[in-house]
């Protein structure tokens, strides 16, 4: 298999995915794109030398950088892509939560604010402890020890934070308890049937209750995952997930956060549509460690998207869009 691996032209950040290839029988090419990305993408698809293209552009819409527009080029061109479509590609926190509640999965309460004056009325019917987000929170982008607040003045302070540097806030409940990832990934043979990934447990450092720029990004910091092993947890856990991406229509993979309280209710915070994957392994995302705790690791991951890409591009050609 010919395979076009598709990444951000950014010096500041070389990357390579020799390590991780290495576990599938393919060759490969880094095509390096930057904005605006169409005329690049085009001109590649012309001279036909992939038969998939692993596409690693998954910058979020608020910055310019190559993201759904690699995606929607790909699509125009029935490219066969790897990862989210455009429709899964950045659901809003609102929008997921409202497709939990439709569908039996518990979610932490929140609204998108955009006014201070409206923060009294829309959180009148939350429980403190409360955290103060970015609208779309990826990355823990402007999340620090503060955004979780325990009284009005701490909320107010944290609004105006966020909101001042980004338009808006999400404003949802803290969820107390463990937290935990589940990695959902399209499944070739049968696109109705999701495979799902053992879970994970984050293990926060000491004092430490949730992810936020001051630990997330320090390497640091000892900060850790380890696999659930716990037959009832982890089958709760798989179950919700794959709930979850399939109610928001995920396509290629997705990883969901979602803490656990002391009565065993579970709260999902997000779902990423482009959760970060191929890291060193000094630098070991979720995800990684995820695909690790499956027997086939990376060749099984690497067999499933690839293959999904070419089954979903065939249905595209037949004009049927297949499960989402």
């Amino acid at each position: 298999m010919r395979v076009g691996v598709l990444y951000e032209d950014d010096p500041e950040e070389p990357f390579s995915p020799a390590e991780f290839l290495a576990h599938y029988p393919c060759e490969w090419e880094m095509i390096l794109l930057k904005r605006p990305v169409r005329e690049k993408i085009i001109e590649v698809a012309k001279q036909n030398r992939f038969d998939v293209y692993f596409n690693l552009c998954d910058a979020p819409l608020s910055e310019d950088y190559a993201g759904i527009d690699v995606v929607q080029v790909l699509e125009e061109l029935n490219l066969p892509f790897t990862g989210s479509d455009s429709k899964f590609y950045d659901p809003t926190r609102e929008e997921m939560q409202a497709a939990a509640e439709a569908n039996g999965v518990g979610f932490a309460r929140g609204y998108r604010i955009q006014r201070e004056d409206e923060l009294n009325t829309l959180t009148a019917n939350l429980r403190y402890p409360l955290m103060v987000k970015h609208p779309q929170s990826f990355g823990s982008t402007g999340m620090f020890k503060e955004s979780k607040v325990t009284d009005s003045t701490q909320l107010h302070e944290q609004f105006r934070r966020i909101a001042g540097e980004f338009g808006s806030a999400r404003v949802e409940e803290f969820i107390e308890g463990r937290e935990y990832n589940v990695f959902v990934v399209d499944n070739p043979d049968d696109l109705s049937k999701p495979f799902v990934y053992p879970p994970a447990e984050l293990i926060f450092p000491p004092k430490e209750e949730f992810w936020h720029t001051g630990i997330k990004w320090d390497y640091d910091v000892p900060f850790d995952f380890k696999e659930v092993t716990e037959p009832t947890l982890r089958k709760k856990l798989q179950e919700s997930g794959l709930k979850l991406y399939q109610a928001l229509g995920g396509t290629g993979y997705g990883r969901c956060d979602v803490r656990v309280n002391e009565n065993g209710e579970m709260h999902f915070l997000e779902i990423n549509a482009n959760p970060g994957i191929c890291y060193r392994p000094e630098e070991y995302g979720p995800a990684d460690y995820m695909i690790l705790y499956d027997k086939q690791g990376y060749y099984g991951f690497f067999d499933r998207i690839f293959r999904t890409a070419i089954v979903r591009q065939e249905l595209r050609a037949r004009g049927a869009a297949g499960p989402h």
